[in-house]
């Protein structure tokens, strides 16, 4: 009988929370997907975010082969910043592989997929593609055949904007996730699939606005919060139990997370601090309002009888401009350094070799001295050098010149107009999350033993997922097969895969535009 693969991921989920819910029965499924297969942790990258952990899900790879490592990348070519796309990872993905192997995938709201490439199967993108609609999908059938009957309610990002309270955010989350899984029904039931992946993003929204309510050590905490939280989870659950059931038998569940959760504790506004330091430059930007103001005496007057309401607008106008991303707001030519990255710090040096070393002492030496392990408030465990932490530069994309290794609980601000360089994670009493490196891994099935616990890294799930289907294994990839699962030893065989530079494919500016505002919901920027 035909084996599949079954591949759920749960956006950031942790076993600090997965206990906790499991223990109290709010999720039966996963519990029995646990207790009758192999559980344990899967290991991030660094840095353990969406978009770099996500291609490396696809790839089998770090990100020092991916060329994934934030949302945006340095294109040091055209001296710019512009968003990642999925045709900016190096390395075939798992979707290509398998379409090469004759297999038949369903790929449902993975992050940098988008744009969606063409395999023997579906791609709907999820964070990081723009927009929804029979050009951003594949085939391009699959939107009005799945997704336009849905009226709106398939959604890449639903973050409920700022001021929306847990109950509602609960209400949302669940809504934006039963109809992934409603669709994901439909497509396995249509298509004779070997392997499907969907990804329950809401996980880790959630978890960033609301983790107050799932730690009772972190500030804010509430049993009616939980309550509320618990009802989410639940959803979740009944959607991974129906899943599993539709995918029937041989089919080799897991269910993985990205990276893990834990209580942020405070947030260093790195691209400031540079720019106090004298590293980083904004571009200098004149209104027309003032230049008028300035210029024609009648306006300037009605600007002077009118103060208080000119200065509201240009408040709203200053802050916009702080939403808008640093791809829009530095001036390339004067600034030294600056940071990409949220959960590392991803620093990016301007100059020939010799300008960049001294560079990459200097701030490191600073770094250090002012948050570093010896400081009074340490932020900051380690800066590395760029090739020390992903390998060796290549031709095809800029590695960072250093890596912020922060300490536990601490996360980057990246706006360069922020007037306070560190702050506490807590507001209103109310203390949020953030990211951690081990993940979740489940993994269930007839091939699968039980009752075991194996940790793993989350670069193994692509080779062990070609390995069960019986496919050779890419020479190149980080990733090795977790063996330890397996019931009965399989043969594996490896192979040499060409991966000859891909065609980049670069989002329009109001594209970038578009994705930023998703990210700005959901706290990236």
């Amino acid at each position: 009988m035909k084996q599949k693969v079954l591949i759920i991921g749960l956006d950031g989920f942790t076993w600090t929370v997965a206990d906790k819910l499991i223990s109290l029965g709010a999720m039966p499924n996963i519990a029995n997907l646990a207790e009758n297969g192999c559980k344990g942790t899967a290991t991030s990258v660094i840095p353990c975010e969406t978009s770099p952990a996500w291609a490396s899900f696809q790839t089998g790879c770090l990100p020092g082969k991916t060329g994934i490592f934030g949302f945006h990348r340095f294109d040091s070519g055209n001296n710019e910043i512009r968003l990642n796309s999925f045709s900016d990872i190096a390395v075939p993905s798992l979707w290509e592989l398998l379409t090469d192997a004759s297999k038949q995938v369903i790929s449902i709201n993975m992050p940098i997929s988008s744009p969606a490439p063409e395999v023997n199967g579906v791609i709907i993108p999820g964070l990081l593609c723009p927009d929804l609609n029979p050009e951003t999908v594949f085939p391009s059938s699959i939107y009005n055949d799945f997704i336009k009957p849905t009226n709106g309610s398939y959604k890449i990002v639903d973050s409920g904007g700022k001021g929306v309270g847990i109950q509602e955010m609960v209400s949302m989350a669940t809504a934006t996730e039963k109809c992934r899984a409603e669709v994901a029904l439909k497509l396995m039931e249509k298509y004779d699939w070997d392997l499907l992946s969907i990804q329950i993003q809401s996980t880790d929204m959630l978890q960033h606005r609301f983790w107050y309510a799932l730690d009772k050590d972190a500030e804010g905490f509430s049993e009616k919060a939980f309550e509320e939280l618990v009802l989410f989870y639940s959803a979740c659950d009944k959607f991974v139990g129906e899943l599993v059931k539709s995918a029937g038998e041989n089919t080799t569940v897991f269910v993985i997370s990205d990276h893990g959760f834990c209580r942020a504790s405070h947030s260093l506004a790195i691209n400031a601090w540079l720019r106090e330091e004298g590293y980083l430059t904004i571009q200098k930007k004149t209104s027309t309002w003032k230049l008028l103001k300035d210029r024609v005496p009648p306006i300037k007057a009605i600007a002077r009888a009118y103060g208080k309401l000119f200065s509201s607008q240009q408040s709203r106008s200053t802050r916009d401009e702080e939403l808008t991303h640093l791809r829009n707001l530095l001036d390339m030519d004067s600034t030294r350094a600056f940071c990409l990255g949220n959960l590392a710090g991803l620093v990016y040096l301007n100059g020939d070799v010799e300008t960049r070393k001294k560079l990459a002492k200097d701030i490191s030496d600073k770094l250090l001295e002012r948050f570093g392990t010896d400081a009074d408030l340490k932020l900051i465990e380690s800066v590395k050098p760029g090739d020390e932490v992903y390998g060796e530069e290549t031709t095809n994309y800029r590695i960072p010149d250093l890596v912020i290794e922060y300490c536990t609980g601490v996360q980057a601000r990246l706006s360069p107009h922020d007037t306070r360089i560190v702050r506490s994670a807590i507001r209103n009493g109310l203390q949020g999350g953030t990211h951690a490196m081990d993940g979740f891994f489940i993994a269930n099935g007839e091939a699968i033993e039980q009752g075991k616990s194996v940790n793993c890294r989350l670069v193994d799930i692509a080779p062990t997922a070609l390995a069960l289907l019986g496919k050779k294994i890419p020479k190149h990839m980080d990733g090795t097969v977790v063996t330890e699962i397996l019931k009965e030893e399989l043969q594996i065989e490896y192979t040499s895969v060409d991966h000859a530079d891909k065609k980049v494919s670069n989002y329009k500016d109001e594209q970038q535009n578009t994705v930023e505002k998703q990210l700005r919901d959901l706290g990236y920027l």
